[in-house]
């Protein structure tokens, strides 16, 4: 019973830094929205080799992200949602996704391994 306990208050640490993160992604999007557009960004960023890998390497983490939800998620125009998310969000999106599951389950290890079950696409 104790370890059930120390799950479930795990994942209330868990949620509480995911939050965190969260608002910190949020903060910071609106930071570099005021100073110049994202086509300008990724001008920047493309320009230099280690701009290059940095993208390459986030959309390499965004996959690995997108194929767990993909498992996770029985439903599929919700994982076509969430891979749309990582898309156009970015690690904003995986951070709503693990809150979400943590909201949900309550503890770290159902929140980040269990599947739902099978729900009707109708």
């Amino acid at each position: 019973m104790a370890r059930v306990d120390q799950d479930i208050l795990n994942g209330r640490l868990l949620l509480l830094v995911v939050a965190m993160l969260g608002a910190c992604l949020i903060v910071m999007i609106i930071w570099a929205a005021r100073s110049s557009g994202i086509g300008d960004g990724m001008r920047y960023m493309l320009s230099d080799r280690w701009g290059v890998v940095t993208l390459v390497d986030l959309l390499a983490g965004l996959v690995l992200v997108g194929f767990w939800i993909a498992w996770l998620e029985p439903v599929w125009w919700r994982r076509v949602c969430w891979w749309l998310g990582l898309l156009c969000l970015g690690n904003l999106t995986s951070v709503v996704f693990v809150a979400f599951r943590l909201w949900r389950y309550g503890s770290v290890s159902r929140a980040l391994f269990t599947r739902d079950p099978a729900e009707s696409d109708s």
